[in-house]
C-alpha cells in the first residue's frame, strides 16, 4: 500500500499474490528521515515525539478491527478507500475514522455522505494541517477495537485482505503484504518474507499492515514529529526491536 502519485495518477492498493518477480524503486531509508544518523538500531528517532497513546474506553474489543484513514485535501479517493474496506467479505467487526487533517476540498461533504452510507464510522475534524502520524495516533486512540489498520486516503484493499491479515495474526504481531500500483502506473511491489537483513536497509512493511492496537500501545505509536515522511519505517522498526514478529500474507 503506497500513496497516490498525483503527477502520474498512480495509485496504490495492498494486493495479496503467491508468486511474481520483485520490481519497484529504491526504498532505503534517506537522510532525511534520520537527521544524517545512519546505523542499526539508531534508524529511530532519537527524540520521539508521540501523541497521547491511551485507551479512551478500556479493554479493546475482541474480533475487531479499527480502520484510521487520515485524509488531506484526497476527497476524490475517499469513498474508493472507504467502500473497499467495507467490501471485505469478514466476520472481523468494522470500525472506521476518518482524520480530515485540514483539508480545503470537499472532504468534510464526502465523509458525512460515508457516515451515512456505512455503520460505525466517526469522523474527526482537523483545522489546521497536524500531519499523517499524529492523524494516525489520534485515529487510533479513538478506537478500542483488537486489530488496527491504516488506510491511506487515496489506497484500496481487496475484499479478502481483512480476513487474511487477521487469521494471519494468530501466528505473529504484524500482517503485510504486496502492494499493487494502479492508475497510469501499473507495478508490482513483490515484497520478501520477513527478513531483518533486509529490513535494516529498506522498508518493505507497507503502512496498511495490520496489527494490534496492544503493539501501538507498547511502542507509543507514531513519531509525531516524521512529517516528512518514513514514519511507517520508523514504527516497524521499532516494533521489530520489542520484540514483535512479522509475517508476509499469502
Amino acid at each position: 500500500m503506497a500513496h497516490h502519485n498525483s503527477s502520474a495518477d498512480g495509485r496504490h492498493k495492498v494486493a495479496v499474490f503467491s508468486d511474481g518477480s520483485r520490481n519497484g524503486k529504491d526504498l532505503s531509508i534517506p537522510d532525511f528521515a534520520t537527521g544524517g544518523r545512519k546505523g542499526w538500531p539508531s534508524l529511530i528517532s532519537e527524540n520521539i515525539t508521540m501523541g497521547q497513546v491511551t485507551n479512551e474506553r478500556g479493554c479493546n474489543m475482541k474480533n475487531t478491527i479499527g480502520i484510521v484513514t487520515p485524509c488531506k485535501n484526497h476527497a476524490n479517493f475517499l469513498s474508493e478507500a472507504i467502500d473497499s474496506v467495507y467490501a471485505n467479505k469478514t466476520d472481523i467487526a468494522i470500525h472506521a475514522i476518518i482524520v480530515n487533517d485540514g483539508s480545503s476540498d470537499d472532504t468534510e461533504k464526502v465523509a458525512t455522505a460515508l457516515m451515512k452510507k456505512y455503520k460505525n464510522i466517526q469522523y474527526i475534524h482537523h483545522r489546521q494541517n497536524l500531519g499523517l502520524p499524529a492523524s494516525r495516533n489520534e485515529g487510533i486512540n479513538k478506537l478500542n477495537t483488537e486489530y488496527i489498520l491504516c488506510l491511506d486516503a487515496d489506497d484500496k484493499i481487496p475484499d479478502n485482505y481483512i480476513q487474511l491479515c487477521c487469521d494471519l495474526l494468530s501466528k505473529c504481531d504484524v500482517a503485510y503484504a504486496n502492494s499493487q500500483c494502479f492508475g497510469c502506473i501499473n507495478i508490482l511491489y513483490d515484497f520478501p518474507e520477513f527478513d531483518e537483513k533486509i529490513l535494516r536497509h529498506e522498508n518493505f512493511v507497507n503502512c496498511s499492515a495490520v496489527y494490534r492496537k496492544t503493539m501501538w500501545e507498547k511502542i507509543k505509536g507514531y513519531d509525531e514529529t516524521m512529517k516528512l515522511g518514513w514514519e511507517d519505517y520508523d514504527f516497524w522498526i521499532r516494533a521489530y526491536l520489542a520484540g514483535y514478529k512479522f509475517r508476509k500474507c499469502h
